[in-house]
């Protein structure tokens, strides 16, 4: 049961945003509990055991208690951790009066005044293709991970500075210069040049994770923290993002001019591809959380194998125990 509202969560809510999403973002809201609240909804809901008429009645009341905004990204204001939160708490919520037996439109979505135009702020058919192949494929096989704490759009970035850094053998960059899709470059906060004050500035702006990431290698939660404009400001400067038609999302091209007189190039050629998100980069993944919160990866395995047998367990007790202890244990 638990695996089955986890799917239709996911289902859900990704279907009702994959042609949505890009047109409220321009707007200003955020993804994450816009979208959120609708998969909540769906996996309470069956969990529920709610019947068709209320499990759509559900969804549009989801609908009416969706949100979410993008504006702490200027700031670097910590408004964003609650968000997903309030989400999961509306769609269960919704869930939950539905099941009680409240009815809600039944065109929240695509009526006059729903939720696709009033998000959007547009007459498109953002639900065109919200039941296509339905039960056939689905959305949650196309899921990527990040494999480190930024915004999704410079997974890449981080990744090949890393490798240019490498490349360099010690020698400074000179100029650093970025060519994103025109969407990535132009997001909000995407830009940002510092100073950096907060880390919700941090890992939005792609000079910024391009500076540690020349600095250090890598992107970790501490660097994002703990952001040292002294030590990474003057390479930040250094960094120009140009919004490239040419380049497809989520395949950056980076350009290094180094001091000693050498130009390196490197470019994203594997797309969302690269951070499909499979078994071993989920085991992974988790292995790097740990250490960042101060827990031995040794302790991660009594919680890796109540993952991994979950679907033949009696209930959900023993994974729910292990995520506690686990949670306890983080510094």
């Amino acid at each position: 049961a638990l695996l089955a509202a986890v799917v239709a969560g996911y289902e859900v809510a990704l279907r009702i945003g994959r042609d949505h999403g890009a047109a409220i973002s321009r707007r200003g809201f955020r993804t994450t509990p816009v979208y959120g609240v609708f998969g909540a909804a769906a996996a309470a809901g069956r969990l529920f055991g709610l019947d068709a008429p209320r499990m759509a009645n559900a969804l549009s009341l989801a609908a009416n208690f969706a949100g979410g905004l993008r504006a702490f990204v200027a700031s670097g204001t910590s408004e964003y951790v609650i968000e997903a939160g309030f989400a999961a708490r509306n769609g269960i919520d919704a869930a939950g009066l539905a099941d009680e037996g409240m009815v809600a439109t039944a065109d929240a979505l695509d009526g006059e005044a729903g939720f696709f135009r009033a998000f959007a702020g547009d007459d498109a058919d953002h639900g065109r293709r919200l039941t296509a192949d339905l039960g056939t494929v689905f959305e949650m096989d196309a899921v990527t991970y990040k494999p480190y704490p930024i915004c999704q759009f410079h997974r890449g970035i981080v990744r090949g500075i890393a490798d240019l850094r490498q490349q360099a053998e010690g020698a400074a960059p000179d100029a650093i210069e970025i060519r994103m899709h025109p969407f990535e470059a132009n997001f909000v906060g995407v830009r940002h040049a510092g100073p950096v004050t907060r880390r919700a500035q941090a890992f939005m702006s792609a000079p910024c994770l391009a500076a540690i990431a020349w600095h250090a290698g890598t992107v970790t939660f501490q660097a994002l923290q703990d952001f040292d404009n002294a030590r990474f400001g003057e390479t930040m400067a250094r960094v120009r993002v140009i919004a490239d038609e040419s380049r497809d999302r989520y395949e950056p091209a980076i350009r290094v001019a180094l001091a000693d007189g050498r130009t390196l190039e490197w470019k994203e050629a594997e797309g969302e591809g690269a951070y499909n998100l499979t078994w071993e980069s989920a085991v992974d993944g988790a292995g790097r959380l740990a250490e960042e919160a101060g827990i031995p990866v040794s302790a991660l395995a009594p919680l890796i194998d109540a993952v991994a047998t979950v679907e033949d367990a009696p209930s959900i007790k023993p994974l729910m125990d292990r995520v506690r202890a686990l949670a306890q244990a983080a510094k």
